[in-house]
Order: C-alpha cells, then sequence, then structure tokens
C-alpha cells in the first residue's frame, strides 16, 4: 500500500513538472516568435522608408531634367520603350534619343549622388 501511494505521488509530482515544463517552452517559443516578427516589422518599414526617399529623390531630380530629355527618359526608361520606338513618336533622330538619354542619366547620377546606385533597384 506505502508503495503505491509514492509510485502516485512520483507520477503525479513527474506528470505535473512535465506539463509546467511544456507549457513553459510553449511560452518561450511564442515570445521567440513575436521577437522575429517585430524585427521583420521594423526591418521592412526601414526598407519602405528608404524605398520612399529614394523615389521622392529620383522624381525630384527628374523634374529638374531639360523638357526634351526628360520625356525621352521616362518613356525609355520608366516606361521600357525602345530607342527606335521614341524616334518614331517624338520623330527625331536615334543619336538624338542616345544622346538625350546619355545626358539625363549623367544629369541623374550627379543630382542623386549616392542615391544614384539604387536608381534601377527600385523602378
Amino acid at each position: 500500500m506505502i508503495y503505491s501511494i509514492l509510485t502516485v505521488a512520483f507520477l503525479y509530482t513527474s506528470v505535473r513538472n512535465a506539463v509546467f515544463n511544456h507549457v513553459r517552452n510553449i511560452k518561450r517559443k511564442e515570445v521567440h516568435h513575436e521577437n522575429i516578427l517585430n524585427d521583420l516589422t521594423k526591418a521592412n518599414f526601414e526598407e519602405i522608408v528608404i524605398e520612399e526617399n529614394v523615389h521622392h529623390r529620383l522624381y525630384k531630380a527628374i523634374e529638374k531634367l531639360p523638357e526634351q530629355g526628360r520625356k525621352i527618359f521616362e518613356l525609355s526608361v520608366l516606361n521600357g520603350w525602345k530607342e527606335k520606338e521614341i524616334t518614331e513618336d517624338l520623330n527625331i533622330s536615334l543619336n538624338t534619343v542616345k544622346t538625350h538619354k546619355k545626358r539625363a542619366l549623367k544629369s541623374l547620377r550627379e543630382q542623386l549622388g549616392k542615391y544614384y546606385v539604387f536608381l534601377f533597384f527600385y523602378l
């Protein structure tokens, strides 16, 4: 009889401790997952802010381009037109398109400075 009472008490304590350990481990995992999720959200927010900053600077720089260069840049880079399509649409020579595009990129490189690297990542 005494042996069985000790066995039951031991089993009860063992099961109770196992349940407590299991609950504690679940809570630790939840906290860990929340921390990861918060870090990801913060990183995404920072990335969005950087992207918006680059977009803002880019469009301000594009606005400062001469009219013809701006048109050609927008058609070529932003709209994805080929140079031949631009020549036909604007009724200008291929060399003129290439020259304006080259000048626009040079101007943007100068205006954007370190942000120029991000130019084609966010378009």
